[in-house]
């Protein structure tokens, strides 16, 4: 794969735009840190003086391509039946992907990871971080709390939980579905794999917090407010999109090649000729039903947030039509 590297231009020397004073009793600039006013706190980390003072700690752009040329998800690609959605959730602070990033590198840059291990292994290092901004530790994602012993049950993993226990024609007791997910889900000896066609974490498809303010990013809703890493084509989702879509695609077509899954199962619908063209397939919208002939079949499923269709019983349903045609995990 080409290499993906372009850094910005060198930044200009800043005007000082906190409002504060070396001798205003609020501003320790000299000791290099600014502590604003509460009411003005949005005001100070958004500006390009904040920007400054954090240039030495962006996101490592070395991390950051090593990571989206390879990472693909979680679980085992030796299995029976791999989910692929449009990206993970979370990077809501920069602090947060750079724990990701951090444990990644730790744990040997692995194609496919163990759900479990690998977020634990990031709260570890999330807890060596210094929060020192109160809105940053208000938004701050616990990366483990999907593990923990009363773990809420993940939005997304809640349905691809609900697909596997009605594969197996198990009840959907909310206690057994927890314990699976903490224990068993996407696991290295699971017969499963929950796998992304984009990298980055993302709150949500309509927010992109890896560039500045603007149109994709609200600062009340991501920490800090300015651009988390100097590489050119992670300032917007397009031009992220556009770089690494093909590569991406390339890398999930050679994986299912090289593995036969018997069935791969998208989600999201709204991607689906991102779909047809990994699985070189047409797949009828909404019908729910595998598709292809050769060893590896192919369905679309609805994101578990989509509106207007109780996802529950879709992917209920769409794990018994698995059963039916003799794939069971």
């Amino acid at each position: 794969m080409a290499p993906m590297i372009g850094l910005l231009p060198d930044i200009p020397e800043p005007t000082f735009e906190c409002g504060y004073s070396a001798s205003d009793p609020y501003c320790t600039e000299k000791g290099g840190d600014c502590k604003p006013r509460a009411s003005d706190e949005r005001n100070s980390f958004e500006s390009l003086y904040t920007l400054v003072h954090r240039i030495d700690v962006l996101l490592d752009p070395i991390a950051l391509e090593n990571f989206m040329q390879s990472f693909v998800g979680y679980g085992n690609l030796v299995s029976d039946v791999w989910f692929i959605g449009m990206e993970e959730g979370g990077g809501v602070t920069e602090n947060e992907v750079r724990a990701r990033l951090e444990a990644w590198g730790n744990r040997g840059q692995l194609q496919i990871e163990d759900v479990r291990e690998f977020h634990i292994a990031g709260q570890q290092i999330q807890n060596t971080q210094q929060i020192a901004i109160p809105l940053e530790g208000a938004l701050t994602n616990r990366l483990d709390q999907c593990f923990v012993p009363a773990a809420p049950l993940q939005f997304t993993w809640e349905r691809i939980i609900r697909f596997v226990r009605a594969n197996g024609e198990l009840n959907f007791d909310p206690e057994e579905m927890r314990q699976y997910q903490i224990r068993h889900l996407a696991r290295p000896d699971s017969n499963l794999a929950i796998l992304e066609l984009f990298p980055l974490p993302s709150p949500g498809s309509r927010q992109w917090n890896y560039g500045p303010v603007g149109r994709q990013k609200d600062p009340a809703n991501a920490y800090p407010a300015v651009a988390w890493t100097g590489l050119v084509y992670l300032q917007s989702r397009s031009s992220y999109h556009r770089q690494v879509y093909e590569a991406r695609r390339d890398l999930l077509r050679g994986l299912i090649e090289l593995h036969a899954p018997q069935a791969v199962v998208f989600y999201g619908e709204s991607f689906r000729k991102k779909w047809w063209d990994i699985a070189r397939l047409v797949i009828p919208k909404s019908d729910y039903q595998l598709h292809g002939a050769g060893v590896t079949r192919y369905m679309i499923l609805p994101h578990p947030n989509a509106h207007g269709v109780s996802t529950n019983l879709v992917f209920q349903r769409a794990g018994l039509t698995l059963r039916a045609a003799g794939i069971v995990l």
